[in-house]
């Protein structure tokens, strides 16, 4: 029996040896030394020795059944589109290395995406999906000098889709190369961080916009919690500015965010206007101010001074009436000053510009004229509010209106008004308001 073994599995070794000879062109073939007792032979031979000879040939079978069908369908799939490119779009995901240097030294794809750079000063590590699809960069963190260096590199990753949106509005084959450094290079300044406020700055933040200004001086209340952005139970009793600046910074760490912890009164409008275009040009140059204002007061004396400041800085502007009593965002319109209707905020901050700031007169009801447009778009609601006493009984803060609130309701003006600015910069289409 071992005999037998022995030299059948002798025979086996043989054998291979001569193929192999055969096609290397020696027809002489030499016995292998593993033949030899003394030397173990491979483990795959070994195991068969075990095996009677109808099992070795049953098994020799299998293993090339299992290797044929494996190469099968390996074939299919490399040559099956469908199937090729799905697996290449979920399942092949590499990670590699790249590095930050220079402009001239990096190299884009057709799409703007980063696939290599040269003269390093630092690496980072990049899982990127196959084919250069999709780029993201995780970052080995370096505070302070890497963070604008990274930035640079997928800006066009993070707001990518903003830059696409509005060139195919714009009817445009090609992407506006212009129009992401138009959105960093601007400076919005957000006025009032409340239900409406907050919302804005975020879809602002999101929008690529490259400087905010942030100016509030109120904390965030818990019953804030049921409409505002920021307010959580874990930011309860934070300054509203510094939790919203962190958060953007968060979203966009290339954002510049400026906080002025004040409110804008009738004496202070001007003033505070003044100084925030004072810091920008510090920091970014004459050449770039205030780009637009959002504002989100809801006071309508201080909401008049803010306008009013606006049109004598002849600054951009975006004003928001009132969104408590309201529960229908699909009512909610922008329009010009002009022409709002049903909004008590806004009716009385109108009243005041053309009293007090001499911005041009309205017609009476029986003339059925259209006032001239004052450049000043205006979102407000057109659902009509119903009337709701006005008298508390609590001796606790209040942070609430007698009216009620939601953040479907807030957040849809917040949007709305950031959607104004967001397409005046892309359409370059923002004006000033317009006095006599």
């Amino acid at each position: 029996m071992n005999c037998t073994s022995e030299f059948r599995s002798r025979r086996v070794v043989v054998t291979n040896q001569e193929k192999s000879h055969r096609c290397n062109g020696n027809h002489h073939p030499t016995v292998s030394p593993k033949i030899d007792n003394g030397i173990k032979r491979k483990k795959h031979f070994q195991l068969l020795d075990h095996f009677e000879p109808t099992w070795k040939i049953f098994l020799l079978m299998v293993a090339a059944a299992t290797a044929f069908s494996f190469a099968h369908a390996a074939s299919f799939v490399q040559h099956h589109p469908s199937i090729n490119s799905r697996l290449q779009r979920t399942t092949a995901t590499t990670t590699s290395r790249i590095k930050i240097g220079t402009a001239q030294d990096r190299q884009y794809d057709n799409n703007g995406f980063l696939l290599h750079m040269e003269d390093s000063s630092q690496e980072i590590f990049s899982p990127a999906v196959h084919q250069g699809t999709q780029v993201s960069l995780l970052v080995e963190h370096k505070k302070d000098e890497a963070s604008s260096s990274i930035d640079e590199i997928n800006h066009q990753v993070r707001f990518g889709g903003i830059n696409r949106l509005y060139s195919a509005h714009a009817g445009e084959n090609a992407e506006d190369s212009d129009l992401l450094n138009r959105l960093q290079e601007s400076t919005v300044v957000i006025v009032g961080l409340g239900g409406v406020g907050s919302w804005a700055a975020e879809a602002l933040c999101r929008s690529g916009i490259g400087h905010l200004v942030l100016i509030d001086l109120d904390d965030i209340c818990i019953s804030n919690i049921n409409r505002q952005l920021h307010a959580l139970s874990s930011t309860v009793g934070k300054f509203k500015i510094h939790v919203l600046a962190d958060r953007c910074r968060d979203i966009n760490p290339a954002c510049h965010v400026t906080c002025i912890d004040d409110f804008i009164s009738t004496d202070n409008a001007n003033e505070i206007l003044n100084q925030v275009q004072n810091i920008t040009m510090e920091k970014f140059g004459k050449d770039r101010g205030i780009t637009a204002v959002l504002d989100s007061i809801d006071g309508s004396k201080e909401k008049s001074a803010l306008l009013a400041a606006c049109a004598d800085s002849k600054l951009p502007t975006v004003t928001c009436g009132g969104a408590a009593g309201r529960s229908d965002p699909s009512a909610i319109v922008c329009v010009d000053m002009t022409r709002v209707e049903n909004d008590k905020l806004l009716s009385s901050c109108r009243k005041y510009l053309r009293k007090f700031h001499n911005f041009p007169p309205g017609f009476a009801f029986h003339e059925k004229k259209t006032p001239k447009s004052w450049n000043l778009p205006a979102v407000y609601s057109e659902e009509l509010v119903p009337d709701v006493p006005t008298s508390s009984s609590s001796n606790l803060r209040q942070c609430d209106g007698a009216l009620g609130t939601a953040c479907f309701v807030t957040g849809t003006f917040g949007f709305l008004a950031a959607a104004q600015i967001v397409k005046g910069i892309a359409q370059k289409t923002l004006k000033p308001p317009r006095r006599r």
